[in-house]
């Protein structure tokens, strides 16, 4: 029998866990080698191609002839060169028979997950040889937007391709949903009890801002089952090279910004090679080494606070110190080594100017779909609605007193699941519950994908002026192919008519190259709809009509989409429909 891992590939660290049921014990296991429980998600290569994991890699940053990866999880989706450039990867390849070579973010994260895989095997009692069940946590932003929906296949495509993964095995769940199962467990534990209500998962790491409605509910037999409710977040890379918007972003920026202020580079672009790497390090262990410090230096500032009015921190006392140091960095340039200031005041504009807007702007949304919908989320003392802080940058002290201010909880802990280092490790640990079955995913099939009328559109649960169920799940897979039950999309294949129509014109080349085989001839009129397994990675359904029989005929043919934008050619355009 194999083992059962659950898997949080964080954008910082990552953190691999295990559940003993017979025991009740959850557990992150200790990779030595890499760094111990909480693995540094960094790769590092030298010049003759041997790879660096870890700590290891970490230890390694700016030293001659070392090539840095990191944020590579969040680059994974990533298809502008410019971004991957700077970030110091190779461009994807076009061909997508080649889609994992050398020192691209696939590769990357192959070679990574692989390495630590493996370790985790030999750190067991040498019985256990394979992965049995592989539960890895996928942010929020690759379930609801555009540029990042091709995450979940590549990250289990890459899966699938480690030796010592049962194939069959291999589950992506979002994050949130892992974390959630993970709490309602430690409710369970705590009060005797199953916990029956929402949490919302306010899950900020380092590459993305997860925020997840969730519902725990009892299942006959006893156990727990978890399901989203409704999701918002942030995350997608920009143009520039910053990743996401959250705590990467967020240190590189600090970082960038006490760079310029020394005078060092001042006025051009700051190079995000090793020697920035490793500043950015340095900052990282500071802000975990003083968090304590220095969320108590930003509290005695008589309670700075969240101010919902001006949508950002302020200090109540103006006379606070603006030059007060927090940190001193060593940034290595031009043969120089530089001593870099970082003040409290650095820390705190960078937050409003990275942070509080998008926290603001994403919570605030959670916030009204409450409203609308008749969620009790306030009072006191509620014991059917929890607020649970999970991810590293989730424990930093403005995330913490700006999640405060904007549900007015500085008085009260009621609503607040606190957790200390359970909080960095939820995800691995709900995972891992998921993994060995001792907490349930409710297998629902949120989104619905297909043409409709002149445009196409993706769509999410109960959103539209019409029907579009979550379809109830059998083996994994969803068993209704129509879009909201007015059955699946027809247009004319390769005719006059269908080259001058909205619909042909917005697919792509590569999708019309793929329905072209099912098509008998130029003229064939198809018939499309849509089939999504458990880890929302969507096959594209396609019958040949008849119009005179007016009936399908012959076999369908099921055209798995690795990623959804090989359906349109620019998937830019693509309509997103949310709502309620």
């Amino acid at each position: 029998m194999g083992m059962n891992v659950g898997f949080d590939l964080g954008s910082t660290y990552t953190i691999l866990s295990v559940y003993n049921r017979n025991s009740d014990q959850l557990d992150a296991i200790e990779l030595t080698k890499y760094g111990g429980k909480s693995i540094p998600s960094i790769v590092a290569k030298n010049g003759r191609g041997k790879y660096f994991f870890g700590q290891n890699a970490k230890s390694k940053l700016g030293n001659p002839g070392i090539r840095p990866f990191s944020a590579f999880k969040m680059l994974l989706p990533e298809r502008g060169s410019e971004i991957l450039c700077r970030r110091g990867y190779d461009p994807l390849p076009r061909d997508r028979e080649q889609r994992y070579q050398a020192d691209t973010p696939q590769e990357i994260t192959k070679e990574f997950i692989e390495a630590l895989l493996t370790a985790a095997l030999q750190e067991t009692d040498g019985e256990q040889r394979e992965i049995d069940n592989l539960v890895i946590g996928a942010p929020e932003i690759w379930f609801s937007g555009w540029k990042t929906l091709d995450g979940r296949p590549i990250v289990r495509d890459i899966c699938d391709k480690i030796s010592c993964v049962r194939k069959e095995g291999v589950r992506v769940v979002s994050e949130p949903t892992a974390a959630c199962a993970f709490f309602a467990h430690h409710y369970r534990r705590v009060t005797k009890r199953n916990y029956e209500g929402h949490i919302l998962l306010v899950d900020y790491g380092g590459g993305t801002l997860d925020i997840t409605l969730t519902r725990v509910n009892t299942r006959p037999d006893g156990s727990m089952e978890v399901e989203d409710e409704h999701r918002t977040g942030a995350g997608e890379n920009q143009p520039g090279g910053q990743i996401g918007s959250a705590g990467i972003a967020y240190m590189e920026a600090v970082t960038e910004y006490a760079i310029q202020a020394s005078g060092c580079r001042k006025g051009t672009a700051v190079p995000r090679d090793g020697d920035f790497l490793n500043a950015v390090n340095q900052l990282e262990r500071k802000l975990l080494d003083e968090a304590d410090s220095l969320g108590d230096t930003f509290r005695d500032e008589d309670d700075i606070r969240y101010d919902p009015e001006q949508k950002k921190i302020v200090y109540p006392d103006p006379t606070m110190p603006d030059e007060e140091v927090f940190a001193t960095l060593n940034y290595a340039a031009d043969g120089m080594v530089y001593q870099i200031h970082v003040t409290y005041d650095m820390l705190l504009q960078v937050y409003n100017r990275i942070i509080c807007p998008v926290l603001s702007g994403e919570l605030g949304k959670m916030v009204q779909f409450m409203r609308d919908t008749g969620i009790d989320y306030e009072g006191t003392g509620r014991d059917n609605f929890k607020i649970a802080l999970v991810g590293g940058f989730g424990s930093f002290c403005l995330v913490e007193q700006q999640i405060k201010g904007m549900f007015d909880l500085f008085d009260q802990q009621a609503h607040i699941i606190q957790g200390g280092v359970n909080r960095e490790r939820a995800v691995s640990y709900g995972a891992a519950l998921i993994a060995e079955g001792a907490v349930f995913v409710k297998e629902l099939a949120p989104y619905s994908i297909g043409l409709k009328g002149y445009n196409y559109a993706i769509t999410k649960g109960e959103e539209l002026d019409f029907d579009v169920p979550k379809f109830p799940m059998r083996n994994g897979k969803i068993v209704n192919y129509s879009l909201g039950g007015s059955g699946l999309q027809q247009f004319v294949f390769n005719s006059h008519k269908s080259r001058e129509s909205a619909i042909y014109k917005k697919l792509s080349k590569e999708m019309i190259e793929k329905l072209r085989p099912v098509a008998s001839s130029l003229d064939s009129v198809l018939q499309i709809g849509f089939s999504v397994d458990r880890d929302y990675v969507y096959s594209l359904h396609v019958y040949r009509f008849d119009p005179v029989l007016k009936k399908r005929v012959g076999k369908p043919e099921t055209i798995r989409l690795d990623y959804i934008s090989e359906m349109f050619e620019d998937v830019s355009e693509a309509k997103w429909v949310s709502g309620t």
